[in-house]
């Protein structure tokens, strides 16, 4: 049985049973079983591997295969997920009631979220910050959460994709007509968000730049532009709080070695795969950008969570 008809039959199964969209991990493991009772019927059974550890409890969507790769450009994946996947698998109770209604509320939960938010927001960003950038805010979880724990403060939002943003416009339409959160769309110029800081009157003065659960799919090419834009329009002193996938923690591992048989057939093309980095690495390069890390954390047993302060302006 070939690789896509049994990650279609993992997810008919699903859809009949009505349960939790499963991880990627899950398919792959569906898929194994499929495929080895295929094997049954046809001769012996070659032996099989042993069962990989958990996976981590937040882990990506990912569309059937034969719908990776069709889009050229990678705002253009996250356009394609808002307008065609994701209301395909929004899920209803046994009440009939909505369990995620905003793309992006399908991965990870309340407890996640707040947790993150109030170890790495909370306890590291002053609370007179009135200037912040969010990168990849998706419908707006942790936009909501900012500008409901910073009164004074404003949000401007940077996305690649344009279908996110009006998902974005939609939930949190209030604070977009007041003008406290500003939707923005990243381009092809690396210099977006220095740009638009200049344009609100924050060159330099930025309170915090942020990245919740978007950067794991972003590559260090591509970061490393969002890192000098921080280290370019932050105050001294400022905060950069990201979390990025990393390929040495014990999930990450796992999801690095257990995703293949999904990325390997797409051969480089554009896909929701994760781009995986390792705490030295991140601090290495932050470092000589002029950054400190301030503090790490473990939420899901595979990114690396980081707080790194401003100390220094990179040298042009």
């Amino acid at each position: 049985m070939a690789l896509r008809e049994t990650i279609v039959e993992v997810a008919k199964d699903v859809a009949r049973r009505a349960v939790r969209v499963p991880t990627v991990q899950h398919l792959i493991e569906r898929a194994e079983s499929l495929a080895n009772e295929e094997r049954n019927r046809m001769g012996p059974a070659e032996p099989v591997a042993p069962p990989s550890p958990p996976p981590p409890a937040v882990e990506p969507l990912t569309a059937p295969l034969g719908q990776h790769g069709k889009q050229e450009r990678y705002g253009e994946y996250w356009d394609f997920y808002v307008d065609r996947e994701f209301p395909e698998l929004v899920q209803r109770d046994a009440s009939g009631n909505t369990v995620f209604t905003w793309p992006g509320d399908e991965w990870g939960d309340e407890q996640y979220w707040r947790q993150s938010f109030d170890k790495m927001f909370k306890q590291h960003v002053p609370p007179e910050s009135t200037r912040f950038a969010e990168i990849g805010p998706g419908s707006g979880k942790y936009s909501l959460m900012v500008l409901e724990a910073w009164k004074n403060a404003t949000v401007a939002a940077f996305d690649v994709s344009r279908s996110y943003l009006k998902v974005l416009e939609k939930r949190c339409a209030p604070l977009v007509a007041d003008g406290r959160l500003r939707p923005f769309v990243i381009e092809d110029r690396p210099d977006i968000i220095d740009r638009t800081a200049e344009q609100l009157g924050w060159a330099g003065e930025l309170d915090c730049l942020y990245s919740m659960d978007a950067m794991v799919h972003v590559d260090l090419q591509y970061l490393v532009a969002y890192w000098l834009s921080a280290a370019r329009t932050l105050r001294i002193g400022g905060k950069l709080i990201m979390s990025v996938a990393d390929a040495t923690s014990d999930g990450g591992f796992n999801k690095l070695v257990g995703d293949v048989p999904v990325c390997f057939p797409l051969q480089g093309k554009m896909c929701p795969k994760f781009e995986w980095l390792s705490p030295q690495l991140v601090e290495q390069v932050l470092g000589r950008l002029g950054f400190v890390i301030e503090a790490t954390y473990n939420f899901n047993h595979r990114d690396f969570f980081f707080v790194a302060r401003l100390e220094r302006r990179p040298t042009p």
